[in-house]
């Protein structure tokens, strides 16, 4: 087994809830998930966020193995106040420059870190364009590979 590979089982471990113990004292996910919601909708009144589009809940085929019984299944985007992709500034007519306002790309994302050997700017009318693209403190940011086979 490779450094990796426990690495791996270590954290699937993790995420699945047998890693450690269950302390049955612990207060279960389904309160904290109360709690999570309150606070959502308070800022909903508010005017600070937007109500999210209702999803509905994980079905029993969704889930890929089981968690302990204090746990709960919960979709991202009933925990998050938005999740979007990221909008290219050449797709926006928008050119990089050398110097201006950062703007992290994909290339920039590390598994727990952000790389920023190679970095890329853009000029200040894009964060005004697409607000949505500058990150904020706390935010997780996730990258997609696609890969495809090419039939030669």
């Amino acid at each position: 087994m490779t450094a990796q590979d426990l690495k791996n089982s270590i954290l699937q471990q993790a995420v699945q809830g047998k890693l450690l113990p269950q302390n049955p004292d612990d207060e279960p996910a389904s309160e904290l998930l109360k709690k999570l919601f309150a606070e959502r909708q308070r800022l909903i009144d508010e005017g600070k966020i937007k109500n999210p589009p209702q999803l509905p809940p994980i079905s029993d085929n969704e889930k890929p193995f089981d968690i302990p019984d204090n746990w709960e299944w919960c979709r991202l985007g009933k925990l998050t106040k938005l999740i979007t992709k990221g909008s290219s500034p050449k797709w926006q007519g928008i050119d990089y420059v050398e110097s201006g306002v950062l703007f992290i790309t994909s290339e920039n994302v590390g598994r727990e870190s952000l790389l920023l050997n190679q970095k890329k700017y853009v000029e200040e009318k894009f964060n005004i364009l697409h607000p949505q693209s500058i990150p904020q403190t706390s935010d997780i940011l996730r990258t997609c590979l696609i890969s495809q086979k090419i039939a030669l």
